[in-house]
């Protein structure tokens, strides 16, 4: 009796596991389709339009604690989906921009056909501004990109739906280009040469195992630092880091050009990425009626990228390692309390020297 019992509890687990499986094959089928379509609307949607005046508010109102003097430069928004790039801007930059009409300033924006559009600093005519795709477009980018990565079977029953980008993340993802936008204002000569610097990278050592493990290792003390309780661990961490960094270069025989590559890097990428979880930080802290989403505490969304920081900074080809390396030393520098940003826009600063410098005076 209590084996028949138990039988039918197992077959009862299995019918339930078996539907979920079929449930998520059925979901996914579902969004396949929907994003097997070009994006072509020819104006921005209702969501598209709150969710730009979502950002103006967090820039209007978190702005100069995300970044000083964020707040009041001014860096125009570009959305663009598979066919169609819209600006929000006081004025069009160039000839190509068609205005579009709508009810009131905030539903006032331009359009020109999508060439090239890219999740970046953008100029367009002599403005520079922060470029991304709409949310829709961000999700179906998403979607197809897991679903072709992933082998036959697990892109059947990957849970694309935990994994979306909600209406939170994209604002604050907006302010990330929008400080590439800010840091092309402030330096545009910074900006590009740290955007060249890419061109040294090409004989770097990526799938080296030995560079693999040295960055891994990195990665995982600025993760300890991150943690740290007290003011002299993290400072004695920062000191392995540097120590670590050093005898990695060196045992890869690194040139000055690649060294070099590697600080513009961490300062274009990482502090954008400092700056996007920074938004969402502030925003969270905030009164939930101040804003139209729902920011909440404790950095979910990029949980995966702090566990990449602490255990696999290394195994990832291009430049994600800069992005993660930049935003862990950003976010240190702030739990240390040093004064670091008033200098970070000058030319030859980044974010290396300012933890070197910290080390030397401390």
């Amino acid at each position: 009796m209590f084996k028949g019992k138990k039988k039918k509890i197992f077959k009862g687990i299995l019918i339930v596991f078996l539907m979920a499986l079929g449930f998520l094959v059925i979901q996914n089928e579902i969004t396949a389709r929907k994003y097997s379509h070009i994006l072509d609307a020819k104006v921005l949607s209702e969501k598209d339009k709150k969710g730009i005046i979502e950002v103006k508010k967090i820039k209007e109102e978190l702005g100069n604690e995300i970044w000083p003097g964020f707040k009041e430069k001014e860096i125009p928004i570009i959305l663009y989906n598979d066919k169609y790039e819209f600006l929000y801007a006081d004025k069009s930059p160039d000839s190509y921009w068609e205005i579009i009409e709508g009810k009131g300033d905030n539903n006032k924006y331009f359009r020109r056909a999508a060439v090239n559009s890219q999740a970046f600093a953008v100029k367009t005519g002599d403005v520079w501004t922060g470029s991304i795709g709409n949310l829709q477009k961000m999700n179906k980018d998403y979607f197809l990109g897991i679903r072709s990565e992933l082998p036959y079977i697990p892109a059947k029953l990957f849970p694309y739906q935990f994994a979306i980008m909600t209406e939170d993340i994209h604002t604050v993802v907006v302010i990330h280009e929008m400080f590439h936008g800010f840091q092309a204002v402030s330096n545009e000569e910074k900006l590009l040469k740290a955007e060249a610097s890419h061109s040294a990278l090409k004989t770097y050592p990526y799938g080296d195992e030995g560079f693999r493990k040295q960055w891994n290792e990195e990665g995982g003390i600025l993760s300890k630092a991150l943690k740290a309780k007290d003011k002299n661990e993290t400072k004695e961490l920062l000191k392995e880091f540097v120590k670590r960094r050093d005898e990695r270069r060196t045992a890869a025989n690194l040139n000055g050009e690649a060294i070099e590559a590697e600080k513009k890097l961490e300062w274009l990428e990482g502090l954008a990425k400092y700056t996007e979880i920074k938004a969402h930080e502030l925003a969270a802290e905030r009164d939930s009626g101040n804003f139209s989403y729902n920011y909440k505490k404790g950095l979910t969304f990029w949980r995966g990228e702090f566990n990449k920081l602490k255990h696999g900074l290394g195994n990832s080809d291009g430049d994600y390692r800069f992005y993660l390396s930049g935003m862990a030393q950003a976010r240190i520098l702030d739990k240390l309390g040093v004064q670091w940003k008033d200098k970070m826009m000058e030319d030859g600063v980044y974010l290396e020297d300012e933890v070197e410098e910290f080390l030397k005076n401390n």
